[in-house]
């Protein structure tokens, strides 16, 4: 009987932190995974978000502005919602373009759960580039341009 007391909360313990458990304590369990976004500009990107709160894009932009990766973070900003910011590498032929670093935000609205995942997307970026050698993530660098547009997406699926 002695036992008891102690036994009690570390079982506790052991249901509070089993996987089903820290799953639905995530943020991102509806969100993560990689989306194929449609440009209102006709262009094409790919935004993938990780449960850990990364996100990376890559952009059918490369024959245009050279290298066009990026890495970031993304956080839930309400139900079905999130924002995302990524810096992006550019080597545009036109350097006055920004032949540099681009910071890029994203606020987006995930739409039609299916099974516990949200399968389309809509929303709005916008971003500046900067010049080689600056860094994006400073309030006081200014950029050489800025650029924005919308976009709709679906998850794509592994089939």
């Amino acid at each position: 009987m002695t036992k008891l007391p102690f036994l009690i909360p570390a079982m506790a313990a052991a249901l509070a932190f089993s996987p089903a458990a820290l799953a639905a304590n995530t943020n991102s369990t509806t969100i993560d995974g990689a989306y194929l976004l449609q440009q209102s500009d006709e262009r094409q990107r790919v935004l993938s978000f990780e449960r850990g709160g990364t996100v990376s894009q890559i952009s059918d932009q490369q024959n245009a502005v050279g290298f066009t990766s990026g890495l970031g973070t993304w956080t839930k900003t309400g139900q079905g919602s999130a924002r995302a910011s990524i810096v992006d590498f550019n080597h545009p032929n036109n350097a006055a373009d920004g032949h540099g670093a681009s910071m890029i935000v994203y606020d987006l609205t995930f739409s039609d759960p299916v099974d516990g995942k949200y399968q389309n997307v809509t929303g709005y970026f916008s971003g500046q580039a900067f010049d080689a050698g600056q860094n994006p993530l400073s309030s006081h660098e200014p950029h050489v341009r800025s650029f924005g547009t919308r976009f709709e997406g679906a998850r794509i699926l592994a089939e």
